[in-house]
């Protein structure tokens, strides 16, 4: 065909070369890790937006936080709200017990929204932010005492250019 290369041309699909595309999406880590003192019943937030002209898409994250050490009663918790505000990931664990969310699950933890891992991993990736819609992470201390350690918070998002 007139105006075609020949598909031998490097660069060309068919020449075994791989063809260039455009917007690829890039990988980009976030660490929001706070080490702020959580007094009891407070909520510690945390937003991520993406950078303009792009949109973040969750695939992964890494959340910790420590046992209440001077604690007697209450429970500690993370949750992450989507765009919309909607809470879409949840895992709550009593004062004395840690809690860790890594890549896809929850590692340790007392009880978790959703409540299997196929919703659970289909629920993080369905997490986007963008410009001006964040994605936010909230540690509530719903317990009787401060909370001292720091709380890891590190994600893991796939970056659309467009």
């Amino acid at each position: 065909m007139a105006g075609r290369p020949d598909f031998t041309t490097p660069g060309t699909q068919g020449s075994g070369q791989t063809v260039a595309v455009q917007n690829r999406p890039e990988i980009a880590t976030v660490d929001l890790t706070d080490d702020s003192t959580a007094t009891p019943g407070e909520y510690v937030k945390s937003e991520v937006y993406a950078p303009t002209g792009s949109i973040y898409r969750l695939r992964g994250m890494y959340l910790r936080a420590e046992p209440i050490g001077s604690g007697s009663t209450g429970t500690h918790r993370f949750y992450l709200t989507n765009t919309n505000g909607t809470r879409t990931l949840e895992g709550k664990s009593q004062y004395n017990s840690r809690i860790i969310f890594q890549y896809y699950n929850w590692k340790i933890v007392d009880t978790q929204q959703p409540d299997t891992d196929a919703a659970l991993v289909g629920a993080l990736k369905s997490m986007t932010a963008t410009e001006n819609s964040p994605i936010t992470v909230v540690y509530n201390n719903d317990s009787d005492a401060d909370q001292v350690d720091a709380r890891d918070i590190k994600l893991l998002f796939e970056e659309e250019s467009y």
